[in-house]
C-alpha cells in the first residue's frame, strides 16, 4: 500500500515550493480526519494517502468530505443506543455496547479538537466559504431559529423533529422552530462583533463542548439534543455560506482514489484555485456565484445541482424543481435506509478492531460502501449523505502493526 507517513516518507511543508503542486486529499491517522492540501511532486504525500500525524505547518483546506466524516460517528453512536434499547436485560451486551459508544465518542473528540486547533492556528481553512455569511445566518439561527421540519428534510435527517417529539412526551417545550443555544455562556450581542473567522471558531468550540460532556451521552435523546443537533446545525449553516462547487455533489467527483486522475474534476478544480490563492500563487479569477435570495435558499440550490447533474434518477423521471427540491418528503426516507446500514458497518467494524473474522469484516464493509455510493449515483439517497462504510480498515492495521511496544 503506498502510504505517506511523517516517519516513513518526505513531508511536506509550508517551505516547499508549490511549482508542479497537485491536490490531495489525505487522511490524518491519528485523528482519522481528512484534509486537502497542495503535494509538489516528490513530497511523499499521495491523493488518498494517509499521514500518522498532519505537520503543523501544512496549509490544509476543509471541503466535501472533510466535516461529513464525523457523520459516521454519529451514526455509529446513534445506532448503538438504539441497540441498548433492545437487550435492556443484557449485561455483556450493554457492556459491549456502551465500549462502541465510547469508541466513537472519543474518535469524534478528536477530530473535533485537531479541526479546531488547525483553525485556532489559520492553518486549515473552509474553502469556498464566506465567513461573513457564516456568521450572519448562524446569528439567524440561533435568534429567529429555523422550521424543525425544514432543516430535518434539507439535511436528510429526522433529528431535529424527534427532540422535539421526545420534548413533548416529557411534559417540555417543543417548539416547532429549532434555534440553536450556546452551551456556554457565551451571548449573541459578544459573538455579534466577532469577525467571520473567530464567530467560526467560537462555534466549533461549542460543539466540542457538547461532545466532552458526559450528561449529554445519558440517552440517545440526550445526544440528540445536545450534540447531533448542534453538529448538524453546523453542517447547514456552513452549506448555505458555501459555493455548491465545493459539495463534490458533481457525478465526476465521485471515487476519489490514488489510481484515478482526479485532477480534472470540478471539487479538484476548486480546491486547487482555492488552495493556490491562500498560499498566494497566482490563479485565474474564480466564477463567482451570486448570493442567494435568503439563507436556507443555498441549501436547496446544492440539492438542485445535485439533481442536475446526476440527470433522472429512474428512465423516465423528471428531476425535483429546484423551489421545492429541500422540502421533499422523500428525504425523510434516506434515514430508514442509512440507519440499518450504519449499524451493519458498526458491527463489522468492531468484528475486525477484535481480530474476528477480519476477512469477512472487510468484505461487508466493502460491499456497503459499493451500495451507499450506488444509492448515491442513482438519486436515492442525497449526494451529501454520509456513508458509514467509509473506512481504511489497511491504514488502522498498518498503524498498529508499527505501533512501538510499551
Amino acid at each position: 500500500m503506498n502510504t505517506a507517513s511523517s516517519s516513513a516518507s518526505p513531508v511536506l511543508r509550508a517551505s516547499h515550493s508549490l511549482d508542479g503542486a497537485r491536490v490531495a486529499l489525505i487522511k490524518c491517522l491519528s485523528t482519522n480526519n481528512r484534509f486537502y492540501t497542495l503535494a509538489p511532486p516528490g513530497s511523499g504525500i499521495v491523493n488518498a494517502g494517509t499521514v500518522e500525524d498532519v505537520p503543523h505547518d501544512l496549509l490544509l483546506g476543509i471541503a466535501y468530505p472533510c466535516l461529513e466524516d464525523g457523520l459516521n460517528d454519529f451514526a455509529v453512536i446513534r445506532t448503538a443506543f438504539e441497540t441498548l434499547e433492545l437487550f435492556p436485560n443484557d449485561a455483556d451486551t450493554q457492556e459491549e455496547l456502551w465500549e462502541i459508544i465510547q469508541d466513537a465518542r472519543r474518535t469524534l473528540t478528536r477530530r473535533l479538537m485537531e479541526l479546531l486547533e488547525r483553525l485556532v492556528a489559520r492553518k486549515a481553512h473552509f474553502l469556498g466559504t464566506d465567513l461573513g455569511n457564516f456568521k450572519v445566518w448562524a446569528l439567524k439561527l440561533a435568534a429567529n431559529g429555523v422550521s424543525r421540519y425544514d432543516i430535518d428534510m434539507a439535511m436528510k435527517v429526522n433529528v431535529f423533529s424527534s427532540v422535539a417529539v421526545a420534548d413533548q412526551a416529557a411534559g417540555q417545550n417543543a417548539s416547532p422552530r429549532y434555534h440553536y443555544e450556546f452551551h456556554n455562556t457565551e451571548t449573541l450581542a459578544r459573538l455579534a462583533g466577532l469577525d467571520g473567522r473567530d464567530f467560526l471558531v467560537a462555534l466549533f468550540s461549542d460543539v466540542l463542548d457538547g461532545v466532552l460532556e458526559d450528561e449529554n451521552y445519558a440517552s440517545r435523546y440526550t445526544f440528540d439534543k445536545h450534540i447531533f443537533q448542534q453538529f448538524i446545525a453546523l453542517l447547514f449553516v456552513t452549506y448555505a455560506a458555501t459555493d455548491p462547487v465545493f459539495y463534490g455533489t458533481h457525478r465526476d467527483d465521485y471515487g476519489v482514489s490514488r489510481e484515478r486522475d482526479m485532477e480534472n474534476t470540478p471539487l479538484y478544480r476548486a480546491v486547487g484555485n482555492e488552495l493556490r490563492r491562500l498560499a498566494g500563487v497566482p490563479l485565474p479569477t474564480m466564477r463567482v456565484v451570486g448570493e442567494p435570495a435568503d439563507e436556507w435558499e443555498a441549501i436547496a440550490m446544492a440539492e438542485m445541482a445535485a439533481r442536475e447533474t446526476m440527470g433522472k434518477r429512474r428512465a423516465g423521471a423528471t428531476p425535483i424543481a429546484p423551489s421545492v427540491a429541500h422540502v421533499q418528503p422523500e428525504a425523510a426516507a434516506e434515514e430508514p435506509l442509512l440507519s440499518p446500514i450504519a449499524a451493519i458497518c458498526a458491527v463489522a467494524q468492531q468484528l475486525h478492531k477484535r481480530g474476528h473474522h477480519s476477512d469477512l469484516a472487510r468484505v461487508i464493509l466493502a460491499e456497503a460502501a459499493h451500495l451507499v455510493q450506488e444509492m448515491k449515483l442513482q438519486g436515492i439517497v442525497s449526494p451529501l449523505a454520509y456513508n458509514p462504510a467509509m473506512t481504511d480498515l489497511d491504514s488502522e492495521e498498518d498503524r498498529n502493526t508499527n505501533r512501538p511496544e510499551p
